[in-house]
């Protein structure tokens, strides 16, 4: 996945003291709870950023096992935002 994500502008954020993120779709009047590493995903959802990107962003910013495929994850993270309406159609 080459594509650089856009979120929803009318998601609305709040960040909850446990490091946790509660997005709300007006849309479909729906939570969705984030945690850290989803948040920054989310987060990087702007436009400019790859899942190449987070993924470096990930790996600099967390410990990750040997072996992880981080890309893999953060593909699949985008793949379940899109799934729910939260990204913005390419």
């Amino acid at each position: 996945m080459d594509t650089r994500p856009i979120r929803r502008q009318d998601v609305v954020q709040r960040h909850v003291d446990d490091g946790e993120t509660v997005l709300y779709d007006p849309l479909t009047e729906s939570l969705h709870i984030l945690n850290a590493t989803a948040r920054l995903i989310w987060e990087s959802c702007d436009g400019e950023h790859t899942p190449a990107d987070v993924t470096r962003t990930i790996r600099a910013r967390y410990a990750t096992a040997d072996g992880t495929d981080v890309l893999h994850d953060v593909e699949k993270t985008l793949q379940r935002l899109t799934k729910r309406g939260l990204l913005q159609a390419p």
